[in-house]
């Protein structure tokens, strides 16, 4: 968990609530107390730009099916902004999906102050298919939640996405998942679809379950976590690895160490430690080519953990179909436990090469992936460039130049599209900043 003050004062009484489903805590870096379904970090005072990171780690709960969905989601507080953003009402949503009584039910609660928008317009996928649209007539008051779906649970995976409040400055779409509910189960697609949580308060992130080892001593996990079974990337990801070591004797362990070999597929010069907590460990490079962390006077107590962590970026251009493998070694009193292997694929085939980039500066390129391209009902419009919020309208425009759709982006940066009334073939889509000035024209194909 990284959090980071970022507005224009000190934020007071701040605190961070953790919630997990199918996850039972086990421990954690910094102090916590339960709450309902998981627990509460308190962080005192946030000093302006002031930021720190602390781990927690769960497990899954006894019985949890393997490759089910398993996911984290953190909200900070106070949750409010020094500065209310201009032209937002105060109003703020989210969606989210119950399993209860043989169906999946679909709440949309205001979080805000004020009474939301009337007519706030979605859609509902089964699978991987949109079944039908969903309209919110009336305003929603604040802190109430009203049920405005429900759908039969019959194991499918279902994935739900609303307008947000104009000019809400988290993006302008809310949006949940569920799966399981029911059976035969589905697994395998949640990580296909956002999960909507580029609000600055909140942070999401799922994984599936991986084979059960109740004997885990080592192990390590990544972000990101990748898209579908495959774990698919592209060559512009920066994969960040964590490895954790637990001690399950009755003895305190010291001495520990951990290697790991670099990878070819790697910019290895890019190599760069990640700072957890304040744990006395010793990051190097042996031999060009092995990071070694060396625990030197820590003390692992029986049933504690270790822990470390780096960020490597992926080399450029590196063909589709490439598997990044990784694999860790901790040793301890001359023993080796190898963590479990955790791998990315390279895909190249969701992104399209600009028909034509605009330069906003000299120096600076708007890079833009579009994904999956061609695509049947739904397509992502994801926004790399660091300054994506000065983006405000997406433009989809047909072979005789005619504009077919305006959607205004409110400077977001991941931006669904969705196929309504196009029909199969080669459109192109426009984006442009807030003075209205075109900065990136690309291709978009409809199956």
């Amino acid at each position: 968990m990284t959090f980071e003050n970022t507005g224009s004062a000190a934020a007071n009484n701040s605190y961070i609530d953790v919630t997990f489903d199918d996850l039972d805590y086990v421990s954690s870096s910094k102090i916590s107390t339960a709450i309902s379904n998981g627990r509460r970090f308190n962080l005192g005072t946030i000093n302006i730009s002031q930021k720190d990171t602390f781990i927690v780690f769960l497990k899954p709960k006894v019985g949890v099916l393997q490759g089910k969905t398993l996911c984290v989601e953190a909200n900070i507080r106070p949750n409010e902004y020094a500065v209310k953003p201009a032209n937002w009402s105060g109003a703020y949503l989210r969606t989210s999906l119950r399993c209860a009584n043989g169906q999946v039910y679909i709440d949309v609660t205001n979080f805000g102050t004020v009474p939301s928008t009337a007519n706030r317009t979605g859609g509902i996928i089964e699978e991987e298919v949109m079944i039908k649209t969903i309209k919110i007539t009336n305003p929603i008051l604040p802190g109430t939640t009203q049920t405005i779906d429900n759908l039969p649970a019959n194991g499918h995976f279902y994935h739900v996405f609303l307008d947000q409040e104009p000019n809400y400055p988290g993006g302008n779409k809310t949006g949940s998942s569920i799966e399981a509910c029911g059976t035969p189960p589905t697994f395998g697609l949640y990580n296909n679809f956002p999960y909507y949580d580029t609000e600055p308060f909140r942070s999401i992130n799922c994984t599936p379950l991986d084979a059960p080892n109740t004997a885990l001593q080592s192990y390590q996990f990544a972000l990101q976590t990748g898209v579908g079974v495959q774990n698919n990337i592209d060559t512009n990801a920066v994969l960040t690895y964590y490895f954790v070591f637990q001690n399950t004797t009755n003895q305190a362990i010291t001495g520990l160490k951990l290697q790991n070999e670099m990878n070819d597929f790697w910019q290895k010069e890019k190599i760069e430690n990640n700072l957890l907590g304040n744990q006395n460990i010793a990051y190097s490079i042996q031999n060009q080519n092995i990071i070694q962390y060396d625990f030197q006077n820590v003390s692992i107590v029986p049933q504690g953990y270790a822990y470390c962590s780096f960020k490597v970026p992926v080399k450029k251009n590196l063909a589709s179909g490439i598997v990044i493998n990784n694999q860790a070694t901790f040793i301890v009193n001359g023993q080796n436990f190898m963590t479990n292997n955790v791998f990315h694929t390279i895909k190249n085939e969701w992104a399209v090469t600009p028909v034509t980039t605009f330069l906003r500066d000299e120096s600076e390129k708007l890079e833009v992936k579009i994904f999956p391209n061609p695509f049947d009902n739904q397509a992502f419009v994801l926004i790399e460039s660091t300054d994506y919020e000065q983006i405000t309208q997406l433009e989809i425009i047909n072979l005789q130049g005619q504009i077919l759709e305006k959607i205004n982006t409110n400077g977001e940066k991941l931006i669904l599209i969705e196929r309504k009334n196009l029909s199969s073939g080669l459109y192109f889509i426009r984006l442009l900043d807030k003075k209205g000035k075109v900065v990136f024209i690309g291709k978009l194909i409809v199956q």
